[in-house]
Order: structure tokens, then C-alpha cells, then sequence
């Protein structure tokens, strides 16, 4: 999705005036590129990207995924960005239908699962294939479309840890 898009940072600049460009920039866009052409603009931290609509990471999952998902035993994906919400609710999507649950219970959460030290993995989406997970990174506070939640991404490593550990015992 980077070759198709264009993204503006600003984290190193200064924090109110950079804050001010973005919303000019904005502005800007929306009245002359967005309403013109098919693309959106996502706002980031401390950025802003414009992208074609049809193409995010929830196109990319569906596309590295395939036609038989079932043939991926195990997947993760993991961010602490808007920009991965597409990624995120696309597995959710994709798990959905090779598990035939098609009841849309995993919605946008107001906090995803926390995950870190002492967690019990021995949760639903830990027994039954697929196994599929999706985590986010970020304050614990987070709406999400990921189903756990980690406030690091050293937190992201020990999660995969425990992950590996749990089918290990399995085993």
C-alpha cells in the first residue's frame, strides 16, 4: 500500500504548528482531491496519508490470504496505527467465514482483550481453528477492531512468546 500512497509527517516538527498545517492540509484535500477522485485521507500520528479507496491493508490480507484461507493454520497481524484498522477487521472477516460464524459479535471494541504477563490464553479463538489474531498496540483506552490489545510492541514479542508457548503445550 506504501507505493500507492502518499503520506505527510510531521513528528518532528513543531507539535501545535504541525497539528495546524495537518488540518490545513486537510482542509485542503478534502475540497480538492477527495471530492474529485476515489481516495480518502487517513490521519495517523503525527501524519496524514491520502491512498486510493480500494487499496489498504484489508485488501493486502485478502489478497495474501487468497481464495483458501483455510490453508493458513496461523495468522497475526499487529499495528498501533489507524491504517491497520482495515488489516484488522479484514481477518476478522476472513476468520469469520472459514469458521462459518457469520454473527458479527467481534465489533469495533471499545478495549480489545489486554494480553501481557499471566494472561490466559486458553480463551475461544485459542481452541478452535482458525487461528487467526489480530493485535493492537497503543493505550489501554483504544477502540480497536483488533481482538487483543498490548500497550508495547515489546508487548507484541512476549505475546507471539506466549503464543508459541501455548502450542508447544499443545503439542
Amino acid at each position: 500500500a506504501k507505493e500507492t500512497s502518499i503520506t505527510w509527517h510531521f513528528r518532528n516538527a513543531d507539535p501545535e504548528y504541525g497539528e495546524f498545517q495537518a488540518k490545513e492540509c486537510m482542509n485542503h484535500l478534502e475540497n480538492s482531491v477527495v471530492s474529485k477522485r476515489p481516495v480518502e485521507i487517513l490521519v495517523g500520528k503525527k501524519c496524514l496519508e491520502v491512498r486510493p479507496i480500494s487499496v489498504n491493508k484489508g485488501e493486502i490480507v485478502k489478497r495474501l490470504m487468497g481464495a483458501k484461507p483455510k490453508q493458513w493454520d496461523f495468522v497475526v497481524c499487529a499495528g498501533d496505527d489507524k491504517t491497520d484498522e482495515d488489516m484488522f477487521r479484514s481477518l476478522r472477516t476472513i476468520k469469520r467465514s472459514v469458521a462459518g460464524n457469520t454473527s458479527g459479535e467481534e465489533g469495533l471494541n471499545a478495549v480489545s482483550t489486554s494480553v501481557g504477563m499471566g494472561t490466559n490464553w486458553s480463551s475461544m479463538s485459542m481452541r478452535l481453528p482458525p487461528y487467526y489474531f489480530t493485535i493492537t498496540v497503543g493505550p489501554p483506552d483504544k477502540r480497536s477492531a483488533a481482538a487483543w490489545h498490548v500497550s508495547s510492541s515489546h508487548d507484541v514479542v512476549e505475546a507471539l512468546m506466549l503464543l508459541a508457548a501455548s502450542n508447544n503445550n499443545a503439542e
